[in-house]
């Protein structure tokens, strides 16, 4: 689990590092990023 979001970490970075940089797109990747991280934090609480 911990390495499938390191590797999403890895890719959001490199995403935004890219020549394909769009103020849009960041911001949905920090959605989608603070999501995993509440889904995570949760899943961790119940055990």
């Amino acid at each position: 689990m911990l390495l499938m979001v390191l590797a999403v970490a890895m890719v959001v970075l490199m995403t935004e590092h890219s020549p394909f940089k769009y103020g849009l797109l960041n911001d949905w990747l920090l959605v989608v990023g603070s999501g995993l991280t509440v889904l995570m934090y949760q899943e961790v609480k119940r055990r």
